[in-house]
């Protein structure tokens, strides 16, 4: 997903933005509309990039969220062994 959105897409960094928040992007793109001084194409591909990075922080969110579950199980898992272990 990361590399697709390199090649394809315009990484919306201060200089291309802007100005423009998250939400005006996507919104503008949407209404294929420009604003200050950005044409409606780079805002297309910001937007598109805003979208790839959405859906690449909810994987990573998610898989951190399964990591720290299957931490804390072992964790419980280990302090279970190492009772049975002393008694």
């Amino acid at each position: 997903m990361k590399y697709l959105q390199d090649k394809r897409c315009k990484k919306p960094t201060p200089g291309r933005r802007r100005g423009l928040s998250d939400e005006e992007i996507l919104q503008l793109a949407k209404e294929n509309k420009a604003k200050r001084g950005v044409k409606s194409e780079w805002i297309k591909e910001m937007a598109e990039w805003l979208k790839i990075q959405k859906n690449i922080n909810k994987l990573y969110d998610a898989g951190m969220n399964s990591l720290s579950w299957r931490i804390s199980h072992l964790n419980i898992e280990a302090l279970s062994v190492l009772e049975k272990a002393l008694n």
